[in-house]
């Protein structure tokens, strides 16, 4: 008989984009069933032969629709029996792990995937790092995206080594390596929708643009290298969290025309080949999957040297890392590169060869239906 697997995220875009290729490999010898939030979403974009269940999940904390929500997911976690529940991202951790709990389902796993509370205090941070003891407790087995992570959460006693894995070399589905391939054609189309012309460099960050994410350090770090003189752009392409392009309209006047802010994009391989230099100066990352991608587009990276990224990036191999939060050594990095072509290069090839070795789609796909199929003694 097949055994029976059930995703649970908060929203489908996650299983879109981290889960789908994973699932559809499944398909092949179990059943598979995916419970989200399906509400305003065009439920199509899921593989007919994975049944799906929708439930009121709110990323946010709500008392009354988080309550409701647990109940829903017991009732149908009950009710199907599953083999395997596999959660991802905090809300749908805590929800699907009491769930799974008291439902009795031989296998639990959750996927570590980074920790909201690395940059909080006080309080609030023992509060939420009590609920990832809690994830972690109530689950059968972990998986977390990143060994570097893995040794943070062990550190903090969030999680026993014993009962936790990472895929292959990390990252929760890798690179596809189709989609994010080099185009000198896709460049100069870029370039030109951007006006950016072959003298001028282009710095680029994508993700979500909060303080986390050190997006503010960037813009601070890039008006201090246009004003020693760099014939440099930045492209900022993601989600505006903290209405930064805001106030960087009511501080710095003259970086209206030099940074350029395109709003989220699903197509980000497109633009992130017309860049020279990908940054992520972040707090906090599990991985930060944009790091490898961009390696794969053979940009080199300059990056916040913290958990997760460490594994994304080798430093003076594939990247630059410098202290999270030192603004001068970000400077000095950027410069480093925007003065040496060859060095860039250099890194773009490293950080090339290295994901078609370590990191695509094919080698976690693998990974991780030989991880499943493990759990449930079918190998």
């Amino acid at each position: 008989m097949k055994k029976s697997i059930c995703f649970i995220c908060s929203a489908p875009v996650t299983f879109q984009c981290f889960l789908k290729e994973h699932a559809t490999e499944l398909l092949n010898s179990h059943n598979v069933t995916l419970i989200s939030n399906f509400d305003n979403y065009d439920i199509k974009k899921i593989p007919s032969s994975i049944s799906t269940f929708s439930v009121p999940f709110k990323r946010k904390i709500s008392l009354i629709n988080d309550f409701f929500t647990l109940i829903s997911l017991y009732y149908l976690i009950n009710k199907n029996k599953f083999d395997v529940t596999l959660s991802i991202s905090p809300k749908a951790g805590l929800l699907v792990s009491i769930a799974s709990f008291i439902s009795f389902t031989p296998i639990r796993i959750h996927w570590f995937t980074g920790q909201v509370w690395a940059t909080k205090t006080g309080l609030y941070k023992k509060f939420l790092m009590s609920l990832d003891w809690l994830i972690a407790n109530l689950s059968t087995n972990l998986l977390v995206d990143s060994f570097t992570q893995r040794e943070f959460l062990y550190k903090k006693k969030i999680i026993k080594k014993i009962k936790s894995d990472v895929l292959a070399s990390g990252s929760v589905n890798g690179v596809d390596t189709k989609r994010f391939k080099t185009s000198e054609k896709i460049r100069s189309e870029v370039r030109e929708k951007l006006s950016i012309n072959n003298k001028t460099k282009l710095i680029v960050f994508a993700g979500r643009l909060n303080k986390d994410k050190g997006i503010f350090d960037l813009i601070d770090a890039f008006t201090k290298i246009k004003k020693k003189g760099y014939l440099v752009k930045l492209l900022l392409i993601g989600t505006d969290e903290e209405k930064v392009i805001e106030k960087i309209s009511t501080t710095e006047n003259f970086l209206k025309s030099e940074i350029i802010y395109i709003g989220a994009k699903h197509n980000i391989e497109y633009w992130l080949n017309g860049c020279d230099i990908f940054c992520l100066p972040s707090y906090r990352e599990g991985f930060g999957s944009i790091l490898i991608e961009a390696s794969a587009l053979k940009l080199p990276i300059v990056a916040s040297k913290i958990y997760g990224v460490e594994d994304a990036v080798l430093d003076k191999e594939t990247g630059l890392l410098f202290s999270a939060g030192n603004i001068n050594d970000l400077v000095k990095a950027i410069i480093v590169l925007l003065n040496d072509a060859k060095l860039c290069k250099q890194l773009g090839d490293s950080g090339f060869e290295r994901v078609n070795k370590k990191f695509t789609q094919t080698i976690l796909k693998k990974a991780f239906v030989e991880y499943i199929n493990l759990k449930l003694n079918l190998i």
